[in-house]
């Protein structure tokens, strides 16, 4: 099976294949495993089923869950919906809650850097200085660890979408690239 098509079945099938009757499933089923050709590894991703029991998890090719971390009330609010969720080079976990914010946790689940922005929407990406590039429902801005922003790009008016950006990758002088 060609890893493309794995890759699918895991985004697909592995938020789907994740519910028990008794709610959320601490493990996943895995439809798809081919170990000789799989790129070896975990899987960090969200579970946004139900509002109430928003989760990122992590979890190993066989679907069994090594780490987990239910959004708290706290972090999400009334609206924060679980969108990107990103593993840093430390080991803390950035994500982005639409109508929320940006967040990063460590493993222990403490929050150790927010920006605060309602209108945060897909996506968020730590950059090689430490600033964070974030995609915005209509502008694209790159802010640091103590909430300036340095750059920002705004949509262009009208169209029908509401949502003008949904994803920004930067690219350094150096050619690498950073998001994605």
């Amino acid at each position: 099976m060609p890893l493309s098509r794995f890759i699918f079945t895991v985004s697909v099938l592995l938020p789907v294949a994740c519910f028990a009757e008794a709610g959320l499933a601490d493990d996943f089923t895995v439809e798809t495993l081919n170990a000789e050709k799989v790129f070896p590894g975990t899987t960090l991703f969200s579970v946004t089923a139900n509002f109430n029991t928003q989760k990122i998890i992590e979890a190993d090719m066989r679907g069994k869950t090594v780490w987990s971390y239910p959004i708290p009330d706290s972090v999400k609010g009334e609206k924060g919906f679980l969108q990107d969720v990103n593993l840093l080079d430390n080991g803390h976990i950035l994500f982005t809650l639409h109508h929320a914010g940006i967040f990063e946790i460590t493993r222990a689940g403490k929050v150790v850097w927010s920006h605060k922005d309602p209108e945060a929407s897909h996506d968020a990406d730590r950059l090689a200085n430490g600033n964070t590039l974030v995609s915005s429902r209509d502008r694209l801005y790159e802010v640091t660890r103590d909430g300036e922003i340095v750059w920002q790009v705004n949509a262009p008016s009208g169209g029908e979408n509401k949502r003008k950006f949904h994803k920004a990758i930067r690219i350094g002088t150096d050619g690498k690239r950073y998001g994605g």
